[in-house]
């Protein structure tokens, strides 16, 4: 049995350390629907071999053994594994980890004096922390925890707000429907998913990736409504394991779809969208696949006015492969211009009408705040020495010993001066590059 919760106060404000075990519900909900989600991985090669499916657009993966072995150890289930799975498969490849040690967080966190900021004017249904669980570690907010990983995800439904797309989202005249394409581990879709709870939500990715945005939604919203899509229908199943199998989206009113990638050789022609999402991976697509997404993406938001939420490389630059394929998919663009941590959004549809009401919103949001202010990063990191010892050691502790990695070992491997330079940066220095882009010290 693991330690139960446990907190620091760091620079006068308490930091969560460690969280409490799964709950009972938690585990029992997860338990329910992980007959589905085995298949998620389980079905893709028969279906892909029996329907002749694009393997460059269907088939595609990637994360190799690493997300094989998530998988496999989500299906057992490895209990003691999911009571760490925030800390092996982060939404934006920022560090959990040294948040759970008092004398590797950040002394001063810039991160957090944004996220303050940035709240102080984000409407209180849009304030995100993330559930204590899962190993999940960093400053206590409200009944939540925030670290650099919430705090991205927090941007980004700030993105949606201050862009004014959440606005008319809003405004839609029926249920909106939402698909996010590369769900990542589903932070995202969880705080999303709180603010619109009446919307389908699609999440589509690879089967190894989705079975873990999946089994974390499974525990963190347990009375949602839950779908699995797989080659004999739609899989509608509860917390308490009432099953239901559906034979098309129309049936579908509400909660999250679960689209692994493969499927959407069947079902991507029918989908009709209010909004399209995706955010840092695109640009990590193969060009057939970002060429098949921009056409899925136009079709789909057309049939009802709808916008393709983009957040990628945009923020006072280009993105010469997207916008190739989506200036060639979409009649209008426009950048909301927002500072941001880890990519920048843009949007994209071929409703003039949408875009005119979306920009009246984000006009308005701009005469009411400083949203250049409020966006930017202030302060530089401060943090404990670097010290190799208590790194290694952190790591191999928390992650090392779940994922049967040495890291020791691979610091021999890879030769330690390298290996010292990577653990200063997942140790320190996350935002180097945002500090040169936009000439923080």
């Amino acid at each position: 049995m693991k330690p139960q919760s446990s907190t620091a106060i760091v620079a006068g404000r308490e930091i969560i350390l460690q969280t409490d075990d799964l709950t009972e519900r938690q585990r029992a909900s997860l338990e329910a629907r992980l007959p589905l989600l085995r298949r998620i991985t389980g079905d893709a090669d028969d279906y892909l071999a029996r329907n002749d499916a694009d393997r460059s657009v269907f088939g595609s993966h990637w994360g190799g053994p690493y997300f094989s072995n998530i998988a496999r150890r989500i299906c057992e289930p490895d209990w003691t594994f999911l009571e760490r799975l925030r800390l092996v498969y982060e939404f934006s490849g920022l560090p959990i980890v040294t948040f759970r040690r008092q004398e590797t967080a950040p002394v001063v966190d810039p991160v957090l004096n944004r996220y303050m900021k940035l709240r102080a004017i984000t409407p209180a249904n849009l304030r995100f922390s993330a559930p204590p669980m899962c190993g999940e570690a960093g400053w206590k907010i409200d009944r939540g925890i925030v670290n650099w990983d919430v705090a991205i995800v927090q941007e980004r439904l700030q993105f949606l707000h201050f862009s004014g797309v959440l606005d008319w989202l809003n405004s839609r005249p029926h249920r909106p429907t939402i698909m996010e394409i590369g769900t990542g581990c589903g932070l995202f879709a969880l705080a999303l998913g709180r603010v619109i709870p009446e919307a389908t939500y699609i999440l589509c990715d690879v089967p190894d990736v989705l079975l873990n945005a999946a089994a974390y939604l499974a525990m963190a919203r347990p009375a949602a409504r839950y779908h699995v899509v797989l080659p004999d229908g739609i899989h509608s199943i509860t917390a308490e394991g009432e099953h239901t199998i559906l034979s098309s989206l129309d049936e579908v009113h509400g909660g999250y779809v679960f689209m692994p990638n493969y499927m959407m050789h069947r079902y991507g022609p029918s989908i009709t969208l209010d909004m399209g999402l995706n955010a840092m991976s695109m640009h990590e697509m193969a060009v057939e696949q970002i060429a098949y997404y921009a056409g899925l993406l136009s079709r789909a938001t057309g049939a009802r006015e709808g916008l393709y939420f983009d957040i990628n490389t945009y923020y006072k630059g280009t993105n010469e492969i997207l916008e190739f394929h989506f200036n060639r998919a979409f009649a209008v663009s426009a950048r909301p211009d927002l500072i941001d941590l880890a990519l920048s959004p843009k949007i994209w549809t071929n409703s003039r009408r949408t875009m005119t009401a979306v920009e009246d919103r984000m006009r308005h949001y701009r005469s009411l705040y400083d949203l250049d202010a409020a966006f930017s990063i202030d302060f530089p990191f401060e943090y404990p020495p670097f010290d190799e010892n208590i790194a290694l050691g952190l790591l191999n502790e928390e992650i090392g010993s779940i994922l049967n990695v040495d890291y020791q070992k691979v610091a021999k491997e890879r030769g330690k001066v390298s290996f010292n330079d990577d653990l200063k940066v997942f140790f320190g220095e996350h935002l180097a590059i945002y500090r040169a882009r936009f000439g923080v010290r």
